[in-house]
């Protein structure tokens, strides 16, 4: 369901993410503008992470819908199939009985 490119954006987000922390914690909080730049690649790292889960719900979501509107479909299908065979079987009884 989900494209090459879905999975590796997640794969660079997740690494992205562990190496900030590995950043964090072998720099620590030395200067102001590397706690910027860490917490700035915190945010966008887990921000892709967060909308690759949320992508992934509405997919199973999306999937869950289709499914059930199948379903739907081939019982209307069956009702009409029965339907038709009843029919045709009334006609052949009215044909035999004239």
């Amino acid at each position: 369901m989900k494209t090459a490119m879905s999975w590796i954006h997640f794969i660079c987000c997740v690494v992205f993410l562990i190496w900030t922390l590995y950043a964090l914690l072998e720099y620590g909080l030395r200067d102001s503008e590397g706690i910027i730049v860490i917490l700035y690649a915190l945010l966008t790292s887990v921000t892709g992470i967060y909308l690759f889960v949320i992508e992934q719900k509405q997919d199973h979501k999306q999937l869950k819908k289709i499914r059930t509107d199948n379903k739907i479909i081939q019982a209307k299908l069956e009702r009409l199939k029965l339907q038709q065979e009843l029919s045709s079987k009334q006609r052949e009884t009215n044909e035999k009985s004239n």
